[in-house]
């Protein structure tokens, strides 16, 4: 038993680190698209800083810091709900809330997921408008489909968060309960 112990510890550890750095390619993408923004004169891109790669067009460099967004968000979600769910399969309360504990971005408090959130969804938002003509629903769909899976990766980095202050307090809560 205590080798499977050991290999949920590993494996939560490698889950919270693949997602983090999921998030750190999602604010990469935020930067570029706040740059770009930024430069963009309307008759030659600006070479992507650090590769010194240059587009052709606006529309290929949109769809191809798209496609990265979606990617990084969609391996970010699936680490951060991995991550929860070896958690809360680990049954000893002080190994769990150490675990919980682990330093990562993803399992903050609200005073530092606030930011974050507002940084990847902004940018995810200012991407889809550039994008696609605002037309009130479709747009609003498509930009919840977009920024999804880093939304539920935040959401399941809080409720990692959330864990450790319910299991050190000595509540009797459980992580399943609703009002987590």
């Amino acid at each position: 038993m205590k080798r499977v112990i050991e290999l949920r510890i590993d494996n939560f550890r490698e889950c919270i680190k693949l997602s983090q750095r999921a998030v750190f390619v999602g604010l990469s993408v935020a930067a570029l698209v706040q740059y770009l923004s930024a430069h963009y004169q309307g008759d030659v891109l600006p070479a992507i800083p650090l590769f010194s790669v240059e587009f052709t067009s606006l529309q290929s460099l949109q769809v191809a810091l798209l496609i990265l967004y979606i990617g990084a968000g969609l391996v970010a979600c699936f680490s951060a709900t991995r991550a929860f769910s070896i958690l809360t399969s680990i049954d000893d309360p002080v190994i769990k809330a150490e675990l919980a504990r682990y330093p990562s971005i993803i399992a903050t408090s609200i005073i530092y997921s606030a930011p974050l959130a507002g940084a990847l969804l902004g940018s995810g938002m200012l991407l889809m408008m550039e994008m696609t003509p605002y037309d009130g629903f479709r747009e609003f769909f498509l930009y919840v489909l977009v920024s999804s899976p880093f939304f539920v990766a935040l959401q399941f980095g809080g409720r990692i968060y959330r864990i450790k202050n319910v299991v050190t307090s000595g509540s009797t809560m459980t992580p399943e309960d609703s009002s987590l």
